[in-house]
This record gives structure tokens, sequence and C-alpha cells, in this order.
């Protein structure tokens, strides 16, 4: 899950960098991750009402953020490098036969 997060906010940080995709990772994560803070910090500053409205927040924030998080990492396999399958192995060469012997002779 956490790595999902990272990688949404690391999408929603290069989206609002100016560099685009030749930012950094850990710069386009940290900004990424500023709009999700604010969100979720700020209502609680506001009293009583502050704090219902911040939890109503956090608990939509959390569902609109953790389930493309989660779909993300089952994307791509958990983050996992693609692997490409192994070649399959291809037909042995025949054994050899000694020089002069008819075909399907037994080796020496």
């Amino acid at each position: 899950r956490m790595i999902g997060r990272a990688g949404l906010f690391c999408a929603m940080g290069r989206g609002l960098l100016p560099g685009g995709e030749r930012a950094s990772v850990l710069a386009a994560v940290l900004l990424g991750f500023v709009p999700y803070a604010v969100l979720t910090v700020a209502p609680f500053f506001f009293g009583l009402i502050g704090l219902v409205f911040g939890l109503l927040l956090v608990m939509l924030v959390h569902v609109v953020i953790d389930w493309p998080a989660v779909g993300l990492l089952a994307l791509t396999r958990f983050g996992e490098q693609s692997r490409t399958p192994a070649p399959a192995p291809g037909m042995p060469a025949p054994p050899a036969t000694p020089p002069g012997a008819p075909p399907g002779a037994p080796a020496a």
C-alpha cells in the first residue's frame, strides 16, 4: 500500500513540477505528498466542526488514494521489474558418428 502511495505521489508531483519527467523521484514524491498532507491535517485546526469534517475528509482521501495505490501495485506486480520468460532450450545436437560410418551407426 505504501509503495503504491509513493507511486501516486510521484505521479502527482511530476505533474506539478515544471521539469516533468526529468524531475528527480524524491522531489516529485515530496511535492506530491504536500496536497495530501494539507488535505488530511488542515481541517483539524478548526475546532470540533473541523475535527468531524477532517475525519470524514481523511477517510475519503484514504479511499481515493489507497484504492488506486493497491491497483497500481497489482498491475506492476508489487513494483517488480518485468521479467521475460527464459527461452526454450533448442534440440540437442545429434551424437557424433565416426567418419565414413553409415548414418545411424553407433558412435565408437
